[in-house]
């Protein structure tokens, strides 16, 4: 059985972590922008899912086969590339642009490392 190294465990936790911030209460959704209702909804189901995620990711005691953990990173791979695709949706003014931007750039280097995992294990 072949496992994910920690180093790819590490990457993954660490990038998923820095997304529930962005996509939690007092990230993305706080911020001045044009959040629809239904994107406030898409920002908080980003976060509950990537809490998840990252709990199960981290809470791995004993090795698990690739397959387990690669299915958690193509889970983390599809919500964070969504929770992107809602922050590009969103405009916003001011000092929020730019937080709205730092945002965005978080995500987009999370997809980077979690793909990067999966190319780099592989």
């Amino acid at each position: 059985m072949s496992t994910l190294s920690f180093s790819g465990r590490a990457s993954a936790a660490f990038v998923v972590f820095a997304c529930i911030g962005v996509a939690s209460q007092n990230g993305a959704a706080e911020l001045q922008t044009s959040a629809t209702p239904v994107q406030r909804g898409q920002l908080s189901a980003a976060s509950s899912q990537l809490v998840a995620i990252y709990h199960q990711i981290i809470h791995q005691d004993v090795a698990n086969p690739k397959a387990v953990l690669y299915g958690l990173i193509a889970l983390a791979v599809t919500t964070v590339g969504n929770l992107l695709a809602t922050l590009n949706s969103l405009t916003a003014i001011g000092d929020a642009f730019y937080a709205l931007q730092n945002m965005q750039t978080i995500a987009a280097n999370a997809l980077a490392v979690l793909n990067n995992v999966t190319l780099d294990e592989n």
